[in-house]
């Protein structure tokens, strides 16, 4: 046995047996669960239906038979236990921030997601948590190292090229055919084919199952935005009336408004690693139908004339906000949210779930209950046109490890948690940052409830106006240069000039090393996902 193989067994038989996660599986009453027939909740469950939660008013809408998707996973895991093929336990690495969704029920009488898995199929659900910014390096890690310690990985959608050319990721077609997941159903799944093969395809191969919609969205403070004598004071000083920006240019000027009354009227986030979402949303909009990263030929257009004047006003909106701002993770930016110090914001879609809400004996969750609302992102005009954008930035993905023993237990509970029923229940609920993404979710009245009839309407029209970040193999390397040099000209380390044309050579050489026929061939392939919606100004 090789050195690698000595340490993969080491590692699983930790985390199988060590006292962390045998303490939480005697908290969770595993034991008591397992093998509990079906026929037990029969009487709870909506005519036709065999499995999903019980026990709270609309339980049925995330209840499923043998003909719909999350039904087929059941049956497919029931199949592989009788033939010997399926584990006890799934050792599954996700970010910490969702584990959540899986361990606490929502509604308050529900069962959780996990105890309706291990009800249902007798194997035993062992999450190990890993923060957002050491998730990539986490899995890589294990995939490089050959430990074999998970049999299901989460991780950015955008590293997916990088992870499979890294060969530590399952293919998934052949399941895929086999038990037919409603991911990309026209009436419930993604909202375009285009979205499908973007989350979760690589190389034109289904390579992953997508578990969160990251769709950079915009969210204010409505009290303030109404309040007559800031509509009037707004207006006599830029001379019209205060309300939805259209563009980047009218949104600086309400940030800069509201800076002046004690505010951070640009609560966005700014900080490494979180904040060049944002840097995006004002890049990708100077041009229709987009401004790409890229030249058709491969050549980085950031350290342009436009990708420049971008980066400018990027740093500019430093101004109406706070220099701690560039130290914080996104919780410190909701918090300022919460607080009530930052006026808008674009971030990721559940910031009224946890912001937005009352907590658990009835009383505000945050200081701005009752006082928010959304609106599309802003843009560019051209002539009559304006180009809206926003982007899909992180959005977790989980993948079947190449290393694991179980692959197809491993894509079935991917299938079963990333169908449209179960997947609707589980991004409701405020015990996890997943967001909805599927046309089902966007109906589902528990979905409506955490993330606000105000808001929902409009994540589902920013995501038509969404481009994906980076997402060709060497993303998370590419990712890093552009951030690092953005942040460099944010600390006054270097001019924006320099930082830019500093980042386009250092990705010419990156692009040089992975293969520049490879590279171009995936780069200009990835801009068929983007958007071409252009609203009229």
């Amino acid at each position: 046995m090789s050195k690698q193989a000595r340490q993969g067994v080491s590692r699983r038989g930790v985390l199988k047996v060590g006292g962390a996660a045998a303490a939480f599986t005697a908290a969770a009453g595993i034991g008591l669960r397992f093998g509990k027939p079906n026929g037990a909740f029969a009487a709870d469950y909506a005519a036709g239906m065999t499995g999903g939660p019980t026990g709270f008013p609309g339980a049925e809408r995330y209840q499923y038979n043998a003909d719909l998707s999350e039904g087929r996973a059941i049956e497919g895991i029931k199949k592989l236990k009788a033939e010997g093929k399926a584990p006890d336990k799934l050792q599954v690495l996700m970010t910490d921030g969702a584990i959540g969704h899986y361990t606490r029920p929502y509604p308050a009488n529900a069962p959780t997601i996990k105890e309706v898995w291990e009800r249902e199929t007798g194997i035993e659900l062992v999450f190990t948590g890993v923060s957002p910014e050491e998730q990539f390096k986490k899995v890589l890690q294990d995939v490089t190292t050959q430990s074999g310690a998970f049999d299901v990985y989460t991780h950015a959608y955008n590293n997916t090229g990088d992870l499979a050319e890294a060969n530590g990721l399952e293919p998934l077609d052949d399941f895929v055919a086999k038990y037919q997941p409603d991911f990309n159903d026209p009436k419930r799944g993604t909202p375009t084919p285009e979205i499908y093969d973007l989350l979760y395809k690589y190389a034109g191969k289904v390579m992953t199952v997508s578990l969160d919609g990251d769709f950079q969205t915009w969210v204010y403070r409505k009290d303030l935005f109404e309040d007559p004598q800031n509509v009037k004071e707004f207006g006599d000083k830029y001379g019209w009336q205060l309300g939805h920006p259209r563009t980047w240019q009218e949104l600086d000027q309400i940030a800069a408004f509201f800076t002046g009354k004690g505010f951070f009227g640009n609560g966005n986030m700014m900080s490494p690693f979180w904040g060049i979402s944002n840097w995006y949303n004002r890049y990708v909009s100077k041009a229709a139908p987009n401004f790409y990263l890229f030249d058709d030929n491969g050549k980085p257009l950031i350290d342009s004339d436009i990708g420049i004047q971008a980066t400018e006003e990027h740093i500019k909106s430093l101004e109406w906000t706070t220099k701690d701002g560039l130290a914080w993770s996104w919780s410190e930016y909701y918090g300022s949210m919460a607080s009530g110090k930052s006026v808008m914001m674009s971030t990721f879609t559940n910031l009224p779930k946890f912001n937005d809400r009352m907590d658990d004996k009835g009383n505000p969750a945050s200081a701005i209950v009752g006082k928010l609302n959304s609106f599309l992102p802003p843009g560019h005009k051209f002539g009559n046109d304006l180009v809206r954008r926003s982007t899909l930035y992180l959005g977790n993905n989980g993948s079947v490890s190449s290393q694991s023993k179980f692959k197809e237990a491993a894509y079935l509970f991917l299938q079963w948690t990333g169908s449209t029923r179960i997947f609707s229940w589980l991004t409701a609920n405020p015990g996890g940052f997943f967001d909805p993404f599927q046309t089902a979710n966007f109906e589902d009245p528990l979905v409506l409830e955490t993330y606000k009839p105000y808001h929902v309407p409009v994540i589902a029209e920013t995501i038509k106006r969404s481009v994906p970040t980076l997402a060709v193999p060497g993303a998370f390397g590419l990712h890093n240069i552009l951030d690092e040099n953005i942040s460099a000209a944010m600390t006054g380390s270097t001019t924006v000039k320099e930082a830019m044309e500093k980042a386009a050579k250092e990705w010419q050489k990156f692009i040089k090393k992975k293969g520049e026929d490879r590279m171009l061939e995936a780069i200009n392939k990835a801009k068929s996902g983007w958007p071409s919606l252009i609203d009229k100004a």
